[in-house]
């Protein structure tokens, strides 16, 4: 475990784009035999699109989107909530 942290480290010191950074987090996911993993960025402002980075199918994430899930989805809604209100 200690080196999939390790290896996820330098990989994201040596990204340069979304598709450096998609490919480190889908490697670390592998690496504890999670075969997908989503990355999930609320916008800061109305208006704005929410960013994800995922290995999900195309087909997945862009239905996901465009029905707006993430404003239902009870995983993004805990993370908003913050750490400390368990």
């Amino acid at each position: 475990m200690h080196r999939v942290f390790e290896n996820f480290v330098e990989q994201l010191c040596e990204s340069v784009d979304a598709v450096d950074l998609r490919e480190a987090m889908a490697s670390t996911a592998a690496g504890f035999d999670f075969p997908l993993f989503a990355y999930f960025a609320c916008p800061s402002e109305s208006g704005e699109a929410p960013r994800l980075i995922s290995n999900y199918p195309s087909a997945w994430t862009s239905a996901y989107l465009q029905g707006r899930y993430h404003s239902l989805d009870p995983v993004i809604l805990r993370g908003l909530r913050g750490w400390d209100t368990l």
